[in-house]
């Protein structure tokens, strides 16, 4: 007795297959050991198509990789530019970017078009407090739709993105952020955990002595809700700043190489230690992973569990 399939995939209709017929005619068969080959021997074309294929926005010019044999040496796509939040929001339509879930089953969701908007509010506010490119904006905020908005709205104008875990302690968010001297700090007023509601603001005094450069705060309402906070310090309001903040429409196109955001190493061995990632890495790499190692398509829905501590959250 011959057992028949339950399922199989269809590999005709995958992201891999469909850049396999693209490149086909520069490798020597369609196998994927040849694909594999091609990839890591002719590096330039790879990335080159692979940009291409993405359909990234941007303008690529050559060399792709310079000191290609060199793996310490070599920069990838050294005189191209591109602005990594317009190749993020493509989209202006009104079906759900985002859709949040909270411990306790709230739920927001928040379209292309909204994103957007806020997104370009945000921006207009940080070119407003005269935020420029390759200053630091960090936030101590949990995994809501308001921590994408800020980074991306960072991206968009060169500026830089850090972010802790909101149940890191004051110690841990100082040691991370006073390396990098962050101009913007957005918080939240509260996180859940365990089905227990955690206020964070009254660890902001204890931080905002030891970051000298800070020009602003901004609170972060967790339920969207608008609020009157009594705290000490002058702060401004995320609602506020989004009912009159205008909308800052332009995409000025970066260096590919321009850092996007810092990441940190665990701090087991002494002080965290800062890791740099790159716009244009950030995003290519990205790209490659969701839709030729995923198969990630248009409509398909993302759901990765983490904290604004850890790298995937990134």
């Amino acid at each position: 007795m011959t057992n028949s399939f339950l399922w199989s995939t269809d590999d005709h209709n995958t992201n891999l297959n469909q850049f396999k017929k693209k490149i086909l005619h520069k490798i020597k068969d369609s196998s994927y050991a040849s694909l594999h080959n091609w990839s890591v021997n002719k590096k330039s074309e790879f990335w080159s198509d692979i940009w291409d294929f993405t359909s990234i926005k941007g303008n690529k010019k050559k060399p792709i990789i310079e000191n290609e044999k060199s793996f310490i040496n070599s920069v990838f796509f050294k005189n191209s530019k591109l602005n990594f939040t317009e190749n993020i929001i493509q989209r202006k339509d009104r079906n759900d970017a985002i859709v949040f879930f909270s411990e306790q089953g709230f739920q927001r969701r928040i379209s292309w078009k909204k994103l957007d908007q806020n997104v370009s509010k945000i921006a207009q506010h940080f070119i407003d407090t005269n935020i420029k490119k390759g200053d630091r904006i960090v936030g101590v905020l949990p995994n809501i739709p308001e921590t994408v908005i800020a980074f991306l709205a960072a991206a968009k104008i060169g500026a830089i993105w850090s972010s802790c875990s909101a149940d890191f302690g004051p110690k841990a968010i100082i040691d991370r952020f006073k390396q990098i001297k962050p101009k913007v700090l957005l918080i939240s007023d509260y996180y859940f955990y365990n089905n227990k509601k955690i206020e964070t603001l009254s660890k902001l005094n204890e931080i905002k002595k030891e970051l000298p450069d800070l020009k602003e705060i901004i609170i972060i309402p967790y339920d969207g809700c608008n609020k009157d906070y009594q705290v000490d310090f002058l702060y401004q309001d995320w609602n506020e700043i989004l009912h009159k903040s205008n909308e800052y429409r332009n995409y000025e196109q970066f260096e590919f190489n321009i850092p996007l955001y810092i990441l940190f190493s665990s701090g087991t061995t002494g002080i965290p230690k800062c890791i740099v990632h790159g716009a244009g890495g950030s995003l290519i790499q990205h790209k490659k992973e969701h839709q030729l190692h995923c198969n990630i398509k248009k409509n398909d829905k993302i759901f990765y569990f983490t904290t604004c501590g850890w790298m995937m959250w990134n």
